[in-house]
């Protein structure tokens, strides 16, 4: 593959705007944090924005790379699924000469900075908000508003029981002056009041199908700008959507321990002991996802159960239900409160057949594996088809349902039409069966994703929008023509969410 070379944005097109009341929406739910142009050399290697992004392979780098620093500032308000690409990100645009900074929930604050990005609390700890609204559920979009309004809620108490802890979004994109905002997930408030108060632009992301619809007319903003499709062709190709809606492939982030890692974990080191020494296994797992009405010992328990009865040695990774930790205390014990009667032959099993462990990189662990359970999210689902291996997708929330069908529809796996809650131990074993057999489909198409390179195919769209439009002060210039319109938008928005916040229409 040849890196595209530089061009402008095709002429903008009519000017949309997404419905008003699904834009108050979204401007409601997705806040949670505290409240000149240069010339250009014409032979530099950019981006041509016009249409998809073509693909960049594996083992492309562009010939040549633009000399200058811009200042980039991302939002992410999420889990780590939702951080984790922007991490990727960050790191390949920091390659590329800018400087990068991310903002994002104060426990994700860590895991960004252990690799290399630097990172700011402006929101409040995800897993301490999910938990404390008691997990999330639901199949369809419309349960998305009265779920995000009582983790909004969540948030707003976390942030009072813990002052000092975070920055107000807005005085942390002030003090670090952006030339270019990235939004992730739920920070789209945040985002357009920023872009409205000073005219710094805004490219929107998106990692799943289900989360471009419900944002509509955001990816046809005047002033124009790319908005980026993190999802792999292979998991569903938009096709001629639009000229400024650019599908680059998912951001991977792919990580593998080293000698001094598994040195200094005994956990690690005794996985990858386990992994030696049998039959690939059945990776096990929900992440960052805690299942509304369903307690981590039943998660446990259906792991198990379906393990045992599908005759699979399995790997148990805890996530946010800490399943490592009651599987330690049921090896420990025999025994597990509200586990159930067969608590012994379970632990009896697991002993022999089953590794626990808190958390372990996808790109080493899961080429490992003879397949994955997993919630269907949209970071583990191109994950495990990048390794090659086929999934059972076990929904919890929103468009993991539709990652599901997808997968089933590709043959890589099998998908529940349930939510995790419903899925019986007996349906669960069956499905691990019919789905490792499906290796072959799905090892075709492992290959197909690690032949893309969706992070360097964003981090060219970037980057050239950044030298043609922003740098030369055209998005500036933009932006003042259509001032009025886009003031009058921002009122009308608020005016909605303002009824909704008060119980009007």
């Amino acid at each position: 593959a040849v890196a595209p070379t530089p061009d402008a944005f095709p002429p903008a097109p009519p000017f949309k705007v997404m419905s008003l009341v699904r834009a108050a929406t979204w401007s409601l739910i997705s806040g949670g944090s505290k409240e000149e142009g240069e010339d250009e050399d014409e032979d530099e290697v950019g981006l041509e924005l016009p249409g998809m992004v073509p693909l960049v392979r594996s083992n492309t780098m562009p010939a040549k790379i633009t000399a200058g620093v811009s200042r980039i500032a991302m939002l992410s308000n999420g889990s780590r699924g939702d951080v984790q690409p922007l991490v990727a990100l960050s790191l390949r645009l920091h390659r590329l000469g800018h400087e990068v900074r991310l903002l994002t929930n104060a426990d994700l604050v860590p895991f960004c900075m252990q690799r290399g990005v630097d990172a700011v609390p402006v929101f409040a700890a995800c897993q301490a908000v999910i938990e404390s609204i008691g997990g999330m559920g639901g199949r369809m979009a419309e349960n998305l508003p009265s779920c995000m309004l009582r983790g909004k809620k969540a948030a707003e108490d976390w942030l009072k029981q813990n002052p000092g802890v975070c920055t107000a979004g807005k005085d942390a994109l002030d003090v670090f002056k952006p030339d270019l905002v990235i939004c992730g997930s739920q920070a789209t408030g945040l985002a357009m009041r920023y872009e409205a108060a000073t005219g710094v632009p805004v490219v929107y992301t998106f990692f799943s199908r289900m989360s471009l619809d419900f944002a509509g007319g955001i990816t046809e903003l005047c002033p124009e700008r790319p908005s980026l499709f993190a999802v792999s062709p292979v998991l569903g190709d938009l096709g001629k959507r639009s000229d400024l809606l650019l599908q680059t492939g998912d951001w991977s982030l792919p990580e593998f321990p080293t000698e001094g890692d598994f040195a200094g974990s005994a956990e690690l080191s005794a996985l990858r002991d386990f992994l030696a020494r049998g039959s690939a296994p059945v990776v096990i797992g929900w992440g960052s996802m805690i299942a509304e009405g369903f307690p981590p010992v039943q998660k446990l328990g259906l792991a198990l159960r379906a393990l045992r009865a599908s005759g699979r040695r399995g790997v148990v990774v805890g996530g946010w239900s800490r399943l490592h930790q009651l599987g330690n205390e049921l090896f420990g014990k025999g025994k597990l409160p509200g586990l159930g009667p067969d608590a012994a032959e379970l632990a009896a099993f697991a002993a022999k057949r089953v590794c626990f462990v808190a958390e372990a990189p996808h790109a080493w662990l899961l080429p490992q594996c003879c397949g994955a359970v997993h919630h269907g999210g949209a970071g583990t689902t191109q994950a495990a088809l990048r390794a090659g291996i086929p999934s059972v997708i076990t929904p919890i929330f929103w468009d993991q349902f539709g990652h599901g069908t997808e997968v089933q529809r590709l043959g890589a796996g099998v998908a529940f039409k349930e939510a995790l809650p419903q899925i019986s131990a007996a349906a669960l074993a069956t499905a691990i069966r019919r789905a490792v057999a499906r290796a072959p489909v799905a090892t075709q198409l492992g290959a197909r994703l690690r032949d893309e390179d969706g992070v360097q195919s964003a981090s060219l769209a970037i980057d050239g929008f950044l030298r043609k439009w922003v740098r030369t002060g055209r998005f500036a210039r933009d932006l003042a023509k259509h001032r009025e319109a886009l003031d009058a938008r921002h009122k009308k928005i608020q005016r909605v969410a303002s009824s909704a916040r008060l119980g009007g229409a």
